[in-house]
């Protein structure tokens, strides 16, 4: 797994305010530095890698994106207190809070009436969420993608750019993206 370094003054942010870099996404506020070197850091645009196709990836601190097998065994990820789940429920794991949602992975799928609840799920969690579909490409990416839009008020290209750059594999449905670029307009 790649580990990408976030800017000095985030993990300052954090040291100074006694924040665990597992909670530190659901505490940003608007007016908070944090907020803005992350924002800055989203709309840097960072290359993809092409030879990462891991089972899962960090996006922020805090917040993982990857496949449904990672997601059964999910202790692997020491820090994860919550999975998000874009699929089919799964076998609950004992010390874990859930969020189940069932969506085919079909352009004609409606995400939108989802992103509240999930945003909130993701932003009110105590640890690190792992948000995951069958492989961690379209469904997930989804709802990753419109989470970033939504905390960080950027655009699609600036939010789909980021979560490449973690996850190179990723790639909405055609659906799903044009439901993506139909948020956006939403919530200017």
């Amino acid at each position: 797994m790649r580990i990408r370094t976030l800017p000095c003054v985030v993990f300052l942010s954090l040291i100074c305010h006694g924040i665990p870099a597992a909670e530190w996404v659901s505490k940003v506020t608007r007016n908070s530095p944090t907020y803005h070197a992350m924002r800055r850091e989203i709309l840097s645009h960072q290359k993809p890698s092409a030879n990462n196709k891991s089972s899962y990836d960090r996006i922020l601190p805090g917040l993982y994106l990857g496949d449904r097998e990672t997601a059964r065994n999910i202790h692997r990820l020491s820090d994860v207190t919550h999975v998000l789940s874009i699929i089919d429920p799964i076998k609950k794991i004992k010390g874990v809070v859930w969020k189940g949602i069932e969506l085919r992975d079909s352009p004609g799928q409606h995400v939108l009436e989802h992103f509240d609840a999930a945003f909130t799920f993701i932003d009110s969690a105590k640890g690190a969420v792992y948000v995951h579909c069958k492989a961690g490409i379209s469904r997930s990416a989804t709802f990753v993608i419109g989470y970033l839009m939504w905390k960080f008020d950027v655009s699609y290209k600036e939010a789909y750019r980021f979560v490449q750059a973690k996850r190179p594999q990723i790639s909405p449905n055609p659906g799903f993206e044009a439901q993506l670029r139909y948020y956006e307009t939403r919530k200017k």
